[in-house]
């Protein structure tokens, strides 16, 4: 099990989505804590995931939300911060601001 912390730079984005019912069910598997105004953990339950697999389940599950809930009139998509293929993305953008801005991974103590 991966332990992904995610740091958003805008502690209204966090907020929204948290408050959604519906993403709230969404993710309520991945057993999100939020530690602060701008970090949220989450643990991936899949013990067959690699970090790379981890961070783009949970990446995606967000930008999904992100565009349905905060960018849902904008005509841009959300992309990941590091759009190479096989390397680790970093967060999430919006028509280049910065949404995600870090994720950290936690070992498991």
């Amino acid at each position: 099990m991966n332990k992904l912390n995610l740091h958003f730079k805008n502690k209204e984005h966090l907020t929204a989505l948290l408050n959604d019912t519906t993403f709230s069910l969404e993710i309520q598997y991945l057993n999100p804590e939020r530690f602060d105004d701008y970090n949220l953990e989450l643990i991936d339950p899949s013990e067959y995931h690699q970090e790379l697999d981890t961070e783009e389940v949970i990446l995606g599950k967000f930008a999904r939300a992100i565009k349905r809930l905060i960018f849902s009139n904008s005509t841009y998509p959300i992309d990941y911060l590091n759009t190479i293929l096989v390397y680790r993305k970093n967060g999430l953008t919006h028509n280049k601001q910065v949404i995600i801005d870090s994720t950290d991974f936690k070992l498991d103590n």
